[in-house]
Order: structure tokens, then sequence, then C-alpha cells
């Protein structure tokens, strides 16, 4: 039993080494290689552009700004506030007042068709949008010239959605900062990329473009308000409506208002608790992250072939280290931030990973966009309640 365990932990650190492997040749080889010169577009296609905002920051701000320098010949923004009575409906008129030759509309006072705020906010200029192709960009993704005369030249009539991956903003810094990039330029890129590699369904909605028509002939927006994770529904139900997932070439930059250590493990949390909601395999992640599997191909190199335990378990290190900062660094271009701060993120985050977990197993609320919901097993079983004034730090 001992030796089928042992061979098992070896399997297990080969199959995670082939899914570093992957992540990283697709990091180097698809990442960044759309030339604007050599894909121009003869036909434009229409592109309506949702921004959701909730809360005045100054970086929603900015964030809303660089859509409005867009260089592409066809697409309209429209903003939805939350809140009627929001105080960030003066800085939004500003910037568009700023910019009179774009075509923009102000929708305020989110619709109530679920417990999902962001659909919920959606919904409120969904039907009147003028583009059969409609880009979600969330309030904390700042883009750049030539994001979506990227992301359009995937499109056509068998594609679903065009996402991208996550990543943090050059512009960033901070402990905050490198712990955000460190988790989403390594564990995050990592799987994301991987699973994208072998057409599976993997998909972030911070920054995504999907096809409207399509989505209304099965089932629609609005479907998908009574669940949290509406980015993972809509893609599969493209996906198993046999249209395809696009990875854009270009990450997606978030640009948050907050970076901290308890923002976060808050937000990881978060996550965690929708993916064992989600996938049942999800309770398996703690044996294939960084120590378990170290401490488990450690112990089964030592059981088999009488190598010291710590030997392995260090060299183990060494190679997970360098395989993170090889991805890093290929989705960063280069190290923006200190090699002390980024090392420090990166060992926060893989020690704090088990934290988090077990926090998503024994309390299943989370808070999002001012509310608190109660999540259950079951997937549909959600809950939702106002959180005290405290809690709403945390959103």
């Amino acid at each position: 039993m001992l030796q089928f365990l042992a061979y098992f932990g070896i399997a297990l650190w080969v199959v995670v080494a082939v899914v570093h492997l992957v992540a990283f040749l697709r990091a180097k080889f698809y990442l960044f290689t759309y030339n604007s010169q050599t894909n121009k577009m003869d036909n434009p296609i229409g592109i309506s552009i949702v921004k959701t905002l909730v809360n005045y920051t100054p970086e929603v701000i900015t964030n809303l700004e660089s859509v409005f320098c867009l260089e592409y010949p066809l697409f309209e923004v429209v903003i939805c506030i939350q809140d009627e009575e929001s105080s960030i409906l003066s800085h939004v008129s500003n910037i568009v007042k700023k910019y009179p030759n774009v075509d923009c509309r102000i929708f305020s006072g989110a619709e109530n068709v679920g417990v999902n705020p962001k659909i919920n906010n959606l919904m409120q200029c969904y039907d009147s949008l003028k583009y059969e192709h409609v880009w979600i960009c969330d309030s904390n993704i700042k883009v750049y010239k030539g994001t979506l005369g990227e992301m359009a030249s995937n499109l056509n009539d068998n594609v679903g959605m065009i996402h991208q991956l996550p990543f943090i903003d050059l512009t960033c810094k901070g402990y905050g900062a490198s712990l955000e990039k460190v988790y989403f330029g390594t564990h995050h890129a990592r799987w994301y990329l991987f699973f994208n590699t072998l057409n599976v369904p993997c998909c972030n909605g911070m920054s995504s473009i999907f096809n409207k028509s399509i989505l209304e002939k099965h089932g629609g927006l609005k479907a998908l308000a009574n669940n949290i994770a509406e980015d993972h529904y809509m893609a599969m139900n493209f996906y198993e409506n046999g249209y395809k997932l696009v990875l854009s070439t270009e990450p997606a930059y978030q640009n948050p208002s907050q970076m901290s250590y308890p923002y976060f493990v808050n937000r990881m949390t978060r996550w965690q608790i929708l993916r064992l909601t989600m996938l049942p395999s999800g309770f398996l992640e703690p044996l294939i992250e960084n120590i378990c599997l170290g401490l488990f191909f450690s112990w089964s190199i030592q059981y088999l072939y009488s190598i010291y335990f710590w030997k392995v378990l260090f060299l183990h290190e060494i190679i997970w280290l360098s395989s993170d900062a090889l991805l890093l660094c290929t989705i960063e271009k280069k190290f923006h931030s200190s090699l002390l701060e980024l090392f420090f993120g990166w060992l926060f985050r893989e020690i704090s990973t088990y934290y988090i977990f077990a926090r998503a197993v024994w309390d299943r609320s989370i808070t999002w966009n001012k509310s608190k919901y109660k999540i259950n097993f079951d997937v549909q079983s959600i809950s939702k309640f106002l959180p005290t004034k405290n809690e709403n730090k945390n959103i």
C-alpha cells in the first residue's frame, strides 16, 4: 500500500510539472503575438463596451477614461452605475464631457432580476445595446489603445466568447501589488493557460467579449442572474453549444482601488468558495499546491530510493520557485517590482493558500458589491443579506 502511495506521489508531481511546462510554453509563444500592422480589419465589428460601476475611487475613473482612448473605429461606451444617487455620477459625467466624440450613454439604477449584483447592474442597459458583440469590462480593468483591436480580431461566427488572462497593471507598486502580481502571474496563470491550451472551459469575466445573439438563443443574460459566478456559467453555455472560447493574446490589466494582504485573502477566499461550489475537484487543490505536493513527493522519493527527504524537498522548492519566476517574467515581460517584494509575495501566497482553503470550507459566506451571500454546496442555494458597516470595508 505504501509503495503504491509513493508511486502515486511521484506521478502526481510529474503531472503538475507538465502543467508548469505547458503553461510556460503557452505564455512564451502565444501571449503578445498580435501585430496590429499585419492584422488590420477591413470591416470592423461593432462593439458595445459596458462598464459596471459601484463606488467612486480615483482608480475607477482612471480605468474608465482608458476606454475612451481606445484606437478602434466602431464602438460605443455604455456606463452602468449601480445606485441612482451614487457620488460617482458627477465624475463619470466629467469624463464623458471630456471626450465628446465618443459614443457614450450613462445608465443608473440597477434592476433586480436575481442575486448577482453585476447582472442586475448590466440589465439596465442590456436590451438597448447597439451592437451584437458586448465587451464586459469591469471597473478595475485598465485598457490600452490597442486592446480592443486585438480582441476583436479573434471574432467570427463560431466564437462565443473572447476572454483575457487576468494580471495586474504594470504601474501598480507596493507589497500588495507584488502579491497580486505573484498570484495572477504564477498560480492562477499556470492553470488558466494550461486549461485553455487543452481547450477546457476556463474563463474569467473581468474582461470578455461575448456574442449577444448567441447567448440569447441559449437562455440569455438574465438566466445567469441567480449564479454568483456568472462568467463560468456563461462560458459553459457557449462551450456546451459548440462555440469557441478564445483566449486573447493580451492580458487583462487590473488596476484595483485597494491592494493589501487582508484584501487578497478575502478575495481569494471568495473565489475558493465558488470553486468548491462549482467543481468538486476543488477539494483536491491542497494536494497539488507547492508545499503539500513537495512534502508528498519528497517522502515518496525517500521511501522508494532512500534519498534524503530534505534534499529532495529543497530541490523541489528551487524548481517550483524558478518555474514560477519564469512564468511571471514572461507575462510581465520584465520584473517591475523588487525581487524581495516578489519573493515575500510568493512566500505569503504559498503559505496562505491552506488557510484560505480551510476558511472557504468552514465559512460559506462571501461579501461582494455591498451585499453578503451565503452559498451552499448545492450551488443553487444562495441567500443574500446586507453586511454590516465593518464588513463593507472588505468589498
